[in-house]
């Protein structure tokens, strides 16, 4: 069918169907982003077994994200199932834009709430204040950072560090229990950064696609879709923003784990270095004195241990409340 326009040119059958390609085609790659997330980990066991809530809050926001994506999905689908039939003659398009007038919610927050980037903005800001982070580990850096750098003190720290834990297994065990699988905590923050970037841009070609076809198209009914697909423009943008927002999380939890690992590694190094050291200089450590040090640097470990559960669960309340979907 045609439809006659009040301005412009009229919109032909194969108008519609020429638009129905570009939505499905847009609508394949949302299936694709959710393919790779579905791809991604899911096991804790990469954040260590200190990690406290954040691989809980992670997976619940997997789930958030993947529901959101879902329904933008659907709704695309519906969209092109529905320029079809408005172009066979099955349907009007005042009609479909009647049909199809839920989104899944994007920045268009209702009166007096919070807009999904508001929300994203608000929890990226915590992540880089830090105040989520526990005030063991946020003046630990000195600790940690002799077994980071190049000296022969941090040579001789780290040789120590590598003896104790091929000589002692609890300390090896604690050491990976702490530490979990770095490079794969690195690789899902990478993943969900490039899903942010291919979801902005597939808002980015929604909206052009939009503009190129209807654009000075003056009727009620193609304004009425075109309102209602730049909603889910903006769904798309806020599930970017979100799947960003993960990305950011999962690099500073990363971030922690990482130096709780070398504040361990450095207390260790400074207990086994003042006994070489010592014995070096021919003083003899006292059994009541090494003990004690024993004692202190034990105890330390476990603090800075609980400090980095105590920071990963504020960071997991963070997210629990970063409903981007439900706006």
């Amino acid at each position: 069918m045609t439809v006659t326009m009040t301005a412009g040119q009229p919109l032909r059958p194969e108008h519609f169907l020429a638009h129905a390609a570009q939505i499905e085609a847009i609508r394949m790659r949302i299936v694709l982003i959710r393919i790779t997330g579905h791809q991604i980990g899911r096991s804790p066991a990469v954040f260590g077994r200190h990690s406290g809530s954040f691989p809980d809050a992670l997976h619940a926001r997997y789930a958030r994200q993947d529901e959101l994506m879902a329904r933008l999905q659907e709704n695309l689908m519906r969209a092109v199932g529905g320029m079809r039939r408005v172009a066979t003659g099955k349907a009007q398009l005042a009609q479909l834009a009647a049909a199809d007038s839920t989104s899944p919610g994007g920045e268009h927050a209702t009166s007096g709430e919070p807009s999904a980037g508001e929300v994203t903005d608000d929890l990226l800001g915590h992540i880089a204040r830090r105040e989520w982070v526990d005030g063991w580990l946020s003046h630990s850096a000195a600790i940690a950072a002799p077994a980071r750098a190049g000296s022969y003190d941090s040579t001789l720290r780290a040789t120590a560090v590598n003896a104790a834990t091929a000589g002692i297994d609890a300390l090896r065990q604690l050491l990976e229990d702490v530490t979990g699988t770095p490079p794969v905590i690195t690789h899902r923050a990478n993943c969900w950064s490039a899903m942010s970037q291919e979801l902005y841009g597939v808002s980015d070609d929604l909206r052009r696609c939009l503009e190129r076809d209807f654009t000075g198209r003056d009727h009620p009914g193609v304004h009425a879709y075109v309102t209602i697909m730049a909603d889910n423009v903006w769904s798309l943008r806020a599930a970017g923003a979100a799947a960003s927002a993960l990305a950011v999380a999962i690099t500073a939890a990363g971030d922690l784990i990482v130096l709780t690992r070398d504040t361990i590694r450095g207390l260790v190094g400074e207990l086994c270095t003042d006994v070489i050291v010592r014995s070096a200089d021919a003083q003899p450590v006292a059994v009541r004195t090494l003990a004690a040090r024993i004692a202190e640097t034990v105890w330390r470990i476990h603090t800075y241990v609980n400090a980095l559960t105590v920071s990963l669960t504020n960071l997991s309340a963070c997210l629990g409340g970063d409903d981007v979907d439900e706006q």
